[in-house]
């Protein structure tokens, strides 16, 4: 039988890797891109500029004083040379097909690299300094968000996003449909800046004791994180886990359960459902980003189903921060439910750099619901989320002690490496 220690993870586990915690993504989507090749903005893929500049826009429009109609009339006229070039390089490739016309053409500098029987759409694209043209837009708009000082809560736009979704209403100017495109469009930018830092995480001195901890003791966890550290870890400690996806070791109750578990309650950095057939695509590591923000065709490998222009195919599998959570997926009804099958069983629990916050309102149901008082529990913080004496402001210790009147509760502010390496 497994170990019946459980952690739990949230926010400030993942801190240490530089990922940026949901309510930073603002703060990513403002820093300045990385400098390439002579002196130039490291150039992305047409369906992030796409995705950003929507989304600036929006910003601009709803949360500054800035005029966004500049920016409108710029992303039109790119798009507009957009079709143009695309009834060029197909004039172009008809054509070629002609033998008198191949010497005419390939002497013409401008439509050489276009005629080019190895090129294609995207090739047209960059060598017709459109990639360019969306990245310098981008880059506008991220000043002007930058020079406005922009201030945005994301629970709060997207509780007002999913009430208008749910609603089939608008907002402001944005009528249902286009509150949808501007969800999807953010969605795809959390992709993309916690993809690009997920790539680059390494089990370093931050996380080695939390590893030998887990190698030592096989726990179950459950995370309100959407990246995939705890799967690395395991995978790097040569631990098999079960990803709680399906609901027989709920069921199963007299099964000898020789896998720990992680749940991931608010789905994963890498899970993507199938809009035609439903089907969980899970993508490895350094591959996120393939399904939304990829410039080519992408295709269900299990119905076949092609996305078509403008079309939504893949939706990310990871629940917003919103006061409007749903969780009516069976995917996540398994997984919740494991959730609580872990909860009850656990004689200890290790929090793990989760405040418990107001807005996990249904996490916070099962805890207090599901936690047995017998269980022991240690949280483990921060010093920065410490209450100092004489202070009146509620802190994350206030809000255990409540949910947990009958446990023996240890806080622990030295942070998770401190306490694994004390706790081996």
């Amino acid at each position: 039988m497994l170990n019946k220690t459980l952690i739990i993870t949230g926010a400030g586990f993942s801190h240490p890797a530089h990922l940026p915690i949901q309510s930073r993504i603002i703060d990513e989507m403002l820093s300045k891109p990385p400098i390439g090749f002579m002196d130039d903005w490291d150039l992305e893929t047409f369906s992030f500029y796409k995705a950003y500049i929507h989304v600036g826009i929006f910003l601009l429009e709803n949360y500054t004083l800035v005029d966004s109609n500049k920016f409108k009339v710029k992303i039109n006229q790119i798009i507009d040379n957009n079709k143009k070039m695309i009834t060029e390089h197909n004039f172009i490739k008809s054509i070629s097909k002609i033998k008198k016309y191949a010497n005419e053409i390939e002497s013409t500098t401008h439509l050489k690299t276009l005629f080019n029987e190895k090129s294609n759409l995207e090739e047209a694209v960059l060598n017709n300094n459109l990639i360019k043209d969306m990245a310098n837009l981008k880059e506008e708009i991220r000043q002007a968000l930058v020079d406005s000082k922009i201030a945005v809560d994301l629970e709060d736009l997207f509780t007002k996003l999913d009430k208008c979704v749910k609603a089939q209403s608008y907002w402001k100017k944005y009528s249902f449909i286009k509150v949808i495109e501007i969800k999807q469009y953010i969605l795809q930018l959390f992709i993309y800046y916690f993809g690009k830092k997920n790539i680059e995480f390494k089990i370093d001195e931050n996380y080695t004791s939390f590893a030998t901890y887990v190698k030592n003791n096989r726990p179950s966890i459950i995370t309100t994180n959407w990246d995939t550290i705890c799967e690395q870890i395991y995978e790097a400690v040569g631990i098999n886990y079960d990803n709680c996806l399906s609901c027989d070791s709920y069921y199963k109750k007299n099964i000898s359960r020789v896998k720990p578990q992680i749940a991931k309650i608010h789905g994963s950095i890498n899970w993507f459902s199938c809009s035609n057939c439903d089907s969980l695509i899970i993508k490895p590591k350094g591959k996120e980003t393939e399904l939304l923000l990829s410039d080519k065709k992408v295709q269900c490998a299990k119905c076949k189903a092609k996305q078509k222009k403008n079309d939504i195919l893949f939706v990310p599998e990871i629940i917003t921060p919103t006061m409007v959570k749903q969780f009516t997926k069976q995917m996540y009804i398994n997984i919740w439910q494991n959730a609580q099958y872990l909860l009850k069983n656990a004689n200890q629990i290790i929090f793990v750099g989760y405040s418990m916050p107001l807005a996990d309102f249904e996490f916070r149901f099962i805890l207090t619901k599901y936690i047995s008082p017998n269980a022991k529990i240690h949280v483990v913080l921060h010093e920065s989320d410490k209450k100092e004496p004489g202070e009146k402001h509620e802190v994350p210790e206030d809000r255990y002690r409540c949910a947990f009147p009958k446990n023996n509760i240890e806080f622990h502010y030295k942070g998770f490496t401190d306490y694994f390496d004390s706790n081996p």
